[in-house]
């Protein structure tokens, strides 16, 4: 039997079901005794993630008060956090799994700090400070100086978490290759095993035939029609939106795009749906977009979307900005590279209709399910 697993993860963000919740749901049904230590920051944020763990009464969940990502409140959260771990029963002859760079630095100094023997799985969803540096550049005023002392305090800490001659029971896992490369380019005394999990589709987002026909029927798609879908619309130059969906639709592409946006072009239609309809509109669709900007944040993210997409059987265009949406496509060929929409061509448009949707959506499962990403957790575990 393995030991016993605590998951340490904090605040009420947007993928803690997808990401998290999820992945524990799994476990669970596996059989892994865990705990899951969450942080929250005010009773506001507590509330809003309880209504999440509603759903999820099987987990058994001791909290901590976090505080701000700066220096001077370690000291504060780290205390809170051991506070935590104590409570949970077995828990010196557990491992940790830690969401996020920053708690993992965290509870890496907690091991230090109180010498124990603990293994650790810290795992990296992204180069933090590089996106707190794209902020900064674009930022004035007390805003600007507020993240370069963040800015300053995640260089110093990073230097901390990557070094392996401090603690060595430690397994680095992050989101993509391109970050691991990242951490061995810029931290030469990193000498931890890093490991690759991308951002998890979870088993709602499987394709659905009665899905599929409801969605088409309602909106008189017919079956010889091509759908792409658009997750997404705001105006920010990694999505570019407006201008995909205007070009999709002139090649004769129908496009729904799930949105608070409504776009002013009368044959694409705009919806904004709570998030457990998503999975009937992916079903629905054939194609799913992927435009993001050319930046390091964007190349060595795992989109969730992308997750979705791809365990939805859906056929991904892509214009090459994310490496591991370009490692998918070149692994099961369910996707096509390319510079601008525009170049999509009719033969690029045939090979979509030939596509085989379950064996696409097999190829996702394969790679961004949950039961695949899950179980190679449980194999990396067992190695500690």
């Amino acid at each position: 039997m393995m030991k016993k697993l605590i998951y340490i993860a904090g605040g009420n963000v947007s993928v803690l079901e997808s990401q998290v919740l999820e992945l524990l749901k799994f476990y669970h049904i596996k059989g892994i005794p865990l705990a899951l230590i969450m942080g929250y920051r005010n009773t506001n944020e507590k509330g809003e993630i309880e209504k999440k763990l509603s759903n999820y009464s099987f987990l058994d969940v001791v909290w901590f008060k976090s505080y701000p990502t700066y220096q001077i409140f370690e000291f504060l959260t780290i205390r809170n956090i051991f506070s935590a771990v104590k409570k949970v029963k077995d828990w010196e002859n557990s491992f940790f799994h830690v969401r996020s760079e920053h708690l993992g630095y965290l509870i890496k100094k907690m091991v230090i700090d109180q010498r124990l023997n603990n293994r650790i799985l810290i795992d990296i969803r992204g180069v933090v400070y590089r996106e707190i540096e794209f902020k900064y550049m674009r930022c004035s005023g007390i805003r600007k100086l507020l993240l370069k002392v963040q800015a300053n305090y995640y260089q110093f800490f990073y230097k901390r978490l990557f070094d392996s001659r401090i603690v060595s029971q430690i397994v680095i896992s992050s989101v993509s290759t391109p970050i691991n490369e990242y951490i061995r380019k810029n931290y030469s005394n990193c000498k931890y095993r890093l490991c690759v999990h991308p951002n998890i589709a979870g088993k709602v987002m499987e394709f659905s035939v009665s899905y599929r026909n409801e969605i088409r029927n309602r909106y008189d798609i017919k079956d010889n029609e091509l759908l792409a879908i658009c997750l997404s619309g705001g105006d920010s130059l990694w999505q570019q939106d407006k201008s995909n969906i205007d070009t999709l639709i002139s090649k004769g592409i129908r496009v729904i795009s799930l949105s608070k946006k409504v776009f002013d072009n009368e044959k694409c239609i705009s919806l904004f749906v709570p998030f457990q309809d998503v999975p009937k509109y992916l079903s629905a669709a054939d194609i799913g977009i992927l435009w993001r900007d050319r930046t390091f944040i964007n190349y060595s993210a795992s989109p969730s979307k992308l997750s979705e997409f791809a365990a939805s059987g859906l056929f991904i265009i892509h214009n090459g900005s994310v490496n591991i949406a370009e490692e998918y496509i070149e692994k099961y060929g369910a996707g096509v590279i390319i510079e601008d929409m525009s170049n999509l061509n009719t033969n690029q448009i045939e090979l979509i209709k030939q596509q085989s949707r379950i064996k696409n959506a097999i190829s996702g499962q394969n790679m961004f399910g949950v039961n695949a990403i899950g179980n190679s957790y449980i194999n990396l575990y067992k190695t500690f």
